[in-house]
């Protein structure tokens, strides 16, 4: 009886509205129908009807569960995916040594403690024919690889994609990974520093210098050597991209959300020092899924995390 009268009294209470929860999350209906773009709508209630009838211990596990899904949205028809190998391909031909590159990784599960939408960050190396071609010369790859062995490619053949080209700060560290790897994630942005490319070819050989650091959990740009996604970049280009600090875990530091947030408060100013090249926006197999710079800067002032409810659980 104490759980009828406790349901009874929740169904009369008002449902929370969304907002309540900003900054941290934002909630807003969406339509899942094929190739369909994300909508603002009506304000839907976050938590989904209370059953009606009976209340035993089996529906209240299934309320349980149902909230959990209606929450975190699990169904797979609105699950974002990664990239396909032709749109990584694309990409990365997009690309030159010393771009930035921004990842929403799947999930959102990156970057905790810090502040936006974008949650991992890493400086693209390219090869060593991209360097060759930019660089002039391979006085530069052999530096690199002296400060890092990691960055060493045996085959002439390996896929532009494949190849060890970004270097980035994660939870295991400060390492290389290929590109295909680095971006099997929801969304990924390139950004261009307008700087010399001297000042391109110092940064890249810093970043080399930094594998093998250990990941800065405390998210603190004073501490003892360890490197974080943000700090990475900034550390590489040491101060001339002029990167906002950003509140994170208590400090301030460069993050993924904060060099996306200074692209988009400078963008089309004599005051910026980064321009768009290329992107791949969230969404499933069968969309198009290139990234606008107005998306970009869109994302740039989005929360971390949305509650989103498909069209089919609206009430």
């Amino acid at each position: 009886e104490a759980v009828a009268q406790d349901l009874k009294a929740l169904r009369a209470r008002p449902a929370p509205r969304a907002g309540a929860l900003e900054p941290v999350f934002r909630h807003r209906g969406v339509s899942v129908r094929p190739a369909a773009e994300a909508v603002e709508r009506e304000a839907v209630p976050l938590m989904p009807p209370v059953p009606e009838g009976a209340v035993g211990v089996s529906s209240r596990v299934a309320y349980a569960v149902g909230a959990f899904r209606h929450w975190f949205q699990l169904d797979a028809s609105t699950d974002a995916a990664a990239p396909d190998r032709a749109a990584l391909r694309s990409f990365a031909e997009a690309l030159r040594p010393g771009d930035i590159i921004l990842t929403r990784r799947l999930g959102a599960r990156g970057a905790v403690g810090q502040g936006g939408w974008w949650d991992g960050a890493g400086l693209y190396a390219g090869g060593d024919r991209q360097r060759r071609a930019m660089f002039g010369d391979d006085s530069l790859s052999a530096a690199m690889r002296a400060a890092s062995p990691a960055l060493t490619v045996l085959s002439t053949s390996t896929a532009l994609e494949d190849l060890p080209a970004v270097i980035a700060a994660s939870r295991g560290g400060v390492a290389a990974a290929p590109l295909a790897v680095f971006c099997a994630a929801e969304a990924v942005a390139a950004l261009r520093p307008l700087v010399p490319d001297e000042a391109k070819s110092e940064a890249l050989l810093r970043a080399a210098r930094l594998v093998g650091r250990p990941y800065d959990d405390a998210q603190d740009p004073a501490g003892d050597g360890r490197v974080s996604e943000g700090e990475l970049p900034a550390l590489a280009y040491e101060g001339r991209l002029a990167l906002d600090e950003e509140p994170a875990a208590g400090r301030r530091s460069a993050s993924p959300g904060g060099i996306a947030r200074a692209f988009d408060a400078r963008f089309g100013s004599p005051a910026a020092r980064l321009e768009f090249v290329a992107g791949i926006d969230r969404g499933g197999p069968a969309q198009d899924r290139r990234l606008s710079v107005e998306r970009l800067r869109e994302s740039a002032r989005r929360p971390k995390w949305d509650l989103v409810e498909s069209e089919e659980k609206a009430p």
